[in-house]
């Protein structure tokens, strides 16, 4: 971070508007920035970018490298001229929720269609230098999805080994993906950066087990002979939950990873960094210690223990220097002094959520206890909005808030922000759903529910003229309007 005082929203591509069911890298996103830009904005914090499986949580990567075919836009390939009016001819998907299956099913193909037009008509220098450069992940990224077209089972189950040879074709179609997908993103931050935006991204530290990173580099995880995980990632039991979080996802084995000084971390950080400005590093305390879980049918966290992670000397191995200042260190949920002073040796920013502020004086969140190094947060994808939070809360912590305030509640989600805004802390993100004052139907996530999840999507209409001076006027009040 710059330690100035600053402000964003938090609002993934995909919540985005638009008339091809999920949010993209297009037209929309720009007016996003536009947006950002004109109420006095520094930040916009999206959620991962990799390619996601059938659950469509960005959290569950199918790459540590590839990005998220669903993110292109239609338009951009249009303008381009590698797609037809008639080839962008859809179903009515509506402006509502993400209609996941039906949008993907029909943007993949259509991806497919320009990617073939873009390959008959020879390619482009631009892709051959793209090729040529990202040559070692996307070779192995586009021969382990073509692979996977063909036999999409776990492919610890396959018999032979695919080879490159067998699959050029359709290796090429993703290779040309991607290209796509990584031309549009360098051309949105480059868009944003011009109006003074600066781009949040997010470093889901695990992945799922049918991501190529784990086929191609399974050496570098924790598996067992059969290749199926011998542990995997959660949290144990809390005050939340009796069993804990079951994650699965299998775990790195840091030992090996360390032998080539982490090659493959330094290839992650510099590939994310093509692509944002700042990363949140996600479940930041498995650098210190992680839950580890013996697999179990009944997904309960509770027999686990705690193993070592590689602590400080990772991010001076892995972390270019320049990049010490770009890291923000999620560090919720059950944080113990290890994992504080690896944050503080590090000089990486934690985060604060006023969602959990108001259990009492001492707690850490509560702004009187903020700190200048420090993200403040209304609250995060994982959180219900504050008007839903406010809504489910007791009387007695709804009480607190109104007196610690000095507020009546009677516009919770614009107090909150304003609390967040007048914080010591540098950096105040408020996710889109409170500027759009939005109650517990327009939540992004609940952790542990596996269905139902990350289709949240907003209108232009929800966007009023009082909604933006308010955004302008918290900024410019509590001094975290852009400046060059």
């Amino acid at each position: 971070m710059n330690g100035k005082r600053e402000s964003g929203i938090l609002c993934h591509l995909t919540s985005l508007p638009g008339e091809y069911g999920i949010g993209d890298m297009g037209p929309e996103a720009r007016r996003f920035a536009d947006l950002l830009a004109d109420t006095g904005q520094s930040l916009w914090q999206i959620l991962p970018l990799s390619p996601v499986g059938g659950s469509a949580s960005p959290y569950q990567g199918l790459s540590a490298f590839a990005g998220n075919p669903l993110l292109i836009s239609p338009e951009e390939l249009r303008r381009d001229g590698l797609l037809t009016d008639e080839d962008l001819k859809h179903p009515d998907f509506g402006s509502g929720r993400i209609p996941f299956l039906e949008a993907k099913e029909w943007k993949l193909r259509i991806l497919d269609a320009a990617a073939d037009r873009f390959a008959a008509e020879g390619c482009s220098d631009g892709f051959r230098r793209f090729e040529g450069s990202e040559r070692g992940w996307l070779n192995r990224y586009a021969l382990f999805r073509a692979a996977k077209e063909q036999d999409p089972s776990p492919w610890r189950e396959w018999k032979t080994e695919p080879r490159m040879a067998d699959y050029r074709g359709p290796a090429l179609r993703h290779k040309i993906i991607q290209y796509f997908f990584f031309r549009q993103c360098a051309a949105l931050k480059a868009y944003a950066n011009a109006r003074g935006v600066r781009i949040v991204g997010d470093l889901p530290i695990f992945l799922d087990m049918e991501s190529e990173s784990l086929w191609q580099d399974r050496r570098l995880f924790l598996l067992r002979g059969d290749l199926r995980p011998a542990f995997v990632s959660g949290v144990p039991p809390d005050y939340f939950s009796a069993t804990g979080q079951y994650w699965g996802n299998p775990m790195y084995d840091w030992t090996a990873m360390k032998e080539d000084g982490y090659k493959w971390w330094k290839e992650r950080f510099r590939l994310l960094f093509k692509t944002v400005d700042l990363v949140r590093i996600d479940h930041f305390r498995a650098f210190s210690r992680a839950w580890h879980i013996k697999p179990n049918r009944s997904r309960s966290a509770v027999r686990g223990r705690w193993q070592e992670g590689p602590g400080a000397e990772f991010f001076d191995l892995a972390l270019p220097k320049s990049r010490r200042g770009s890291i923000i260190a999620e560090d919720l949920g059950i944080i113990d002094d290890r994992v504080r002073a690896l944050r503080d040796e590090c000089g990486f920013p934690g985060m604060c959520i006023l969602q959990f502020a108001f259990d009492g004086s001492d707690n850490l969140y509560l702004p009187h206890n903020h700190l200048k190094n420090q993200v403040v947060y209304t609250g995060t994808h994982d959180n219900n909005t504050v008007l839903g939070w406010w809504q489910d809360e007791d009387e007695e912590t709804r009480d607190r808030v109104r007196r610690y305030l000095s507020i009546d509640g009677n516009a919770i989600s614009r107090q909150l922000m304003t609390a967040a805004a007048m914080s010591v802390a540098d950096t105040a993100i408020y996710p889109m759903q409170d500027l759009l004052e939005l109650d517990g139907s327009a939540r992004m996530n609940v952790p542990g529910q596996p269905e139902g999840c990350w289709g949240w999507r907003f209108g232009w209409e929800q966007v009023t003229d009082r909604r933006r001076d308010f955004l302008r006027d918290i900024t410019a009040l509590y001094h975290r309007e852009r400046r060059s």
